[in-house]
């Protein structure tokens, strides 16, 4: 009898569970469904923007690009738990990078409260340690800051940031993207050419109303506070995707365990009830 009741406490607790594991998925949903049509639209606005960094900042830099020395880690971690080795694999790639470039001085900022899970542990000199507000524009700006200030100051050569990259509900990817500067092409350093020798043949350039060192900065004071909110929106749609999965999976393994008690609840009844069928049937026949 006292499995018996132990079995239904179970069956309540897993019912319990289940409730509140179907919540969640149902949360992580329609959040999952918010954040993937903001992504949509700031995808389009951050691959234009980047196009138009990337050929200003060819007219910017030298033609033969410096050795960069000193590097920036940004690395952008979920908000909450429920969402598997996630974590883990954001350290193990951020070590990677690290690891790959042992000729280069690095220094991180992490975003969001996991990040600290690890980023004291990795030996490199911390800027700053950010958590999002639910207003995260502001704790954009601050990182941002901090980051132009630096580059500004010459103490970075460049940036990278570490992040989840959103693909669909049940796919993504964790990269390390390097924000800054931004990689040029060719054509861009051909043209380039022509205007430093002045070819009379030269292709069409941007005629410009201002200063180019204005334009310039402005251009990165506009970009890498762009970028950072595009990758922490890529981060978080990503996010409640994996926990709106991770519910699901938890929702589905409640309900299997709930029938597997159940069977097994009603079997032991079955034996209970067959037991003093019997003993019953004995004490008749004495």
């Amino acid at each position: 009898m006292s499995k018996l009741i132990e079995i239904r406490r179970r069956i309540k607790s897993t019912k319990n569970i289940r409730q509140i594991t179907k919540a969640m998925e149902m949360v992580s949903a329609v959040k999952l469904q918010h954040a993937q049509a903001l992504l949509n639209i700031n995808r389009n606005y951050i691959i234009n923007l980047e196009e138009t960094v990337r050929k200003i900042m060819t007219y910017k830099e030298d033609l033969l690009p410096i050795e960069p020395k000193n590097s920036l880690i940004i690395v952008v971690t979920p908000t909450k738990g429920f969402v598997g080795p996630l974590v883990l694999n954001l350290e193990k790639k951020v070590k990677e990078l690290i690891n790959n470039n042992k000729n280069k001085k690095f220094s991180i900022i992490g975003i969001e409260k996991k990040s600290l899970n690890f980023i004291f542990s990795l030996n490199i000199d911390i800027l700053a340690q950010i958590s999002l507000s639910s207003n995260n524009i502001e704790n954009v700006y601050e990182i941002s800051d901090i980051v132009i200030e630096e580059i500004k100051n010459k103490k970075i050569d460049e940036v990278y940031i570490i992040y989840n990259k959103f693909q669909n509900i049940i796919s993504n990817e964790i990269i390390a993207e390097k924000m800054y500067p931004i990689d040029t092409k060719k054509e861009d350093f051909d043209s380039l050419y022509y205007v430093i020798n002045k070819d009379p043949k030269a292709p069409a350039i941007y005629d410009i109303e201002t200063h180019f060192e204005e334009l310039y900065d402005n251009a990165i004071n506009i970009y890498i506070p762009s970028k950072l909110q595009s990758c922490i929106i890529e981060s978080d749609t990503s996010e409640n995707a994996i926990r709106m999965i991770t519910m699901r999976n938890s929702s589905d393994n409640a309900q299997e365990l709930n029938k597997s008690l159940t069977f097994e609840s009603n079997k032991i009844r079955q034996s209970n009830i067959t037991q003093e069928v019997i003993e019953i049937s004995s004490a008749a026949n004495i």
